[in-house]
């Protein structure tokens, strides 16, 4: 589980994620993102972006007010897809998510922050 809150020092917020494998960022075109976003006038806007080299996690004009991210990153040591779901707040809740569609295995991931990040990123990992 990803955990990041925090604000930005400019109006404007890109962070993205790539999963890494022995200490390399994976930046092929395998990466897909998906989101979906309920506003203030309660319409719903759905959006898919494929092959990228990252999950992009959003991009917008408002946070420098803060900001959340929630994500869990689901079977990234599995020589399988990669997933990752959540929320986020970004003036409304908005779902998140991506995987890396290709058959690999991670040990890491990097975040990719576009503009001066100031916060706290966390990761909680589970054991059965």
């Amino acid at each position: 589980r990803l955990v990041i809150s925090g604000t930005f020092s400019t109006s404007s917020l890109d962070m993205w994620l790539r999963f890494r494998s022995g200490g390399v960022d994976n930046s092929t075109t395998n990466y897909v993102t998906t989101t979906g976003l309920i506003t203030s006038t309660s319409t719903y806007v759905a959006q898919y972006a494929g092959s990228w080299t990252r999950i992009q996690t959003y991009t917008t004009t408002s946070f420098t007010d803060g900001f959340l991210v929630d994500w869990t990153i689901a079977r990234p040591q599995l020589n399988t897809k990669t997933e990752v779901t959540g929320f986020t707040n970004r003036g409304s809740m908005e779902w998140q998510g991506g995987s890396y569609v290709a058959a690999s295995s991670f040990d890491g991931f990097s975040l990719i922050f576009g503009s001066s990040f100031t916060g706290t990123v966390r990761v909680y990992g589970y054991r059965n």
